[in-house]
């Protein structure tokens, strides 16, 4: 008899249950065993959070197996009933060709509650372990924690309850007939964008704190925008770009490094609490990268 394999994983402040099962009834469809994580509470809001945790869930399945990760693709999601939302994960490994592992996650308003991952039986024996120690009990703790839980308060700010302007060069007047946006360099389509052209892009909406190197902080701003990601895929930034240059109207400019700059809550910023910016905030439009100082948010 085999026995089960425990994985604990730390969620936040919650811990996540794993184990491996084998299913005799799955014989059929080239699988017997499966890798099942319970007590999950895991708040998620992106595909990417859901990545993030597939991700170290297959990677205690690889470590185990001793092979190594070499893509992990989500293929789809459906709705189960008005309030649960199944989401499907691939995974495939370098040293296994025509065997894969699959991970379901069953979520509920906006939080995992279950994730189930089939082995193909090709992965079992590519490295001939034995069942057992397959099977045998260990514990493991990874610190994972949902991107709504990541953010941190830095140390040293002071709350304050309405931003302080700061102008390098006096307020720059801007003139909407002349002004655009101009993404060029190491990029494949040099753009040239007007306000209206923005306007029309698709934008998100965030709530964030925003931090100034100067030790205050402005708590629950929203913020809505053009996902910078979205920009810099329209533009076709090229594979050797490794910074963003940002110039500004007064003359102020910020170097940004890219992997920051197209991270899942960057923005360009149109609206400011639900309404458009304001010249002092950078109007017509102003970057906002939520794990960074304010000073890399040129206006």
């Amino acid at each position: 008899m085999l026995d089960k394999s425990i994985t604990k994983y730390m969620i936040g402040y919650n811990f996540m249950k794993c184990y491996f099962k084998r299913v005799q009834s799955l014989k059929r469809k080239n699988t017997e065993v499966i890798y099942e994580c319970r007590n999950i509470d895991y708040v998620f809001s992106t595909i990417e959070d859901l990545t993030r945790l597939v991700y170290e869930i297959a990677s205690a399945i690889a470590e185990t197996l001793g092979l190594n990760i070499e893509k992990l693709l989500f293929s789809e999601n459906e709705p189960i009933g008005l309030n649960y939302i199944v989401y499907k994960f691939r995974t495939l490994f370098k040293e296994v060709e025509n065997a894969y592992c699959s991970c379901r996650l069953v979520a509920y308003k906006g939080k995992v509650k279950l994730v189930v991952c089939t082995l193909d039986n090709g992965l079992l024996k590519c490295k001939k372990l034995p069942r057992n120690k397959i099977m045998q009990r260990r514990e493991v703790r990874i610190r994972l924690i949902s991107q709504r839980k990541v953010r941190k308060f830095p140390k040293g700010q002071k709350v304050i309850p309405n931003f302080i302007i700061y102008r390098v060069l006096g307020q720059p007047e801007v003139g909407l007939k002349k002004w655009k946006l101009k993404p060029n360099g190491l990029v494949e389509n040099v753009l040239k964008l007007t306000y209206d052209q923005l306007l029309a892009m698709p934008t998100k909406k965030i709530i964030r704190d925003f931090h100034c190197v100067t030790v205050w902080s402005v708590k629950r701003i929203s913020w809505k925008g053009v996902p910078l990601k979205y920009l810099a895929s329209k533009a076709k930034v090229a594979p050797e770009a490794k910074r963003v240059h940002v110039y500004a109207l007064d003359r102020y400019s910020t170097i940004i490094p890219l992997e920051d700059f197209i991270s899942e809550d960057s923005l360009l910023v149109l609206k400011n609490n639900d309404k458009p910016l304001t010249l002092e905030q950078g109007f017509p439009a102003r970057i906002f990268i939520p794990h960074l100082y304010g000073w890399k948010g040129a206006k």
